[in-house]
């Protein structure tokens, strides 16, 4: 066994898992040059880095192309405005949306949880989410919802550990 032996198995396991996508992985290599790696993946897929959350026993995935900050939720940053609620950051206020209630949950029997503040297109809003898990880069798969009707997802994702996640789309939020 060398310094160098071992690689192929896991460039298979790569190659594999790129060809059950749809795509392709070529590898070339010039004695003495070096090796190059081209990897193609279909346009329906795309990689991107998401912030995870939890909420009940649900994961989802909110591209951070959409997030400006995280806060930790506390009482006195929520609000009632003309009968709506809203999240106070510092002298903003925000329209509080919470992502349980969106996905059909009960409300939560403990108050708290974890605020993303999203940003679309100069619009913003305080998403209320039970934790947040981490962060990870993602292979999106796009859908199309269902025609007349508003979804609040734009695709899904296989987590690391092979659980799939819902990716939330967040013009749909604002």
């Amino acid at each position: 066994m060398t310094d160098i032996s071992g690689r192929g198995v896991g460039f298979d396991i790569v190659a594999n898992k790129v060809r059950s996508l749809g795509g392709s992985l070529e590898v070339h290599t010039d004695a003495g040059l070096g090796t190059s790696v081209s990897m193609r993946l279909p346009l329906t897929l795309a990689i991107s880095r998401a912030l995870l959350a939890r909420v009940e026993n649900e994961i989802y995935a909110i591209p951070l192309t959409h997030v400006l900050e995280t806060f930790a939720l506390s009482q006195p940053m929520l609000l009632e405005v003309k009968g709506k609620e809203v999240v106070a950051i510092r002298d903003d206020v925000f329209p509080a949306i919470r992502l349980r209630e969106r996905v059909g949950l009960p409300a939560a029997a403990v108050s708290g949880g974890q605020i993303v503040l999203i940003e679309l297109a100069e619009r913003r809003a305080a998403l209320i989410v039970d934790e947040f898990v981490g962060q990870q880069e993602i292979v999106m798969k796009q859908f199309d919802g269902v025609n007349g009707s508003r979804t609040l997802f734009s695709g899904a994702t296989i987590l690391g550990d092979g659980a799939p996640a819902l990716i939330i789309d967040a013009s749909t939020l604002l």
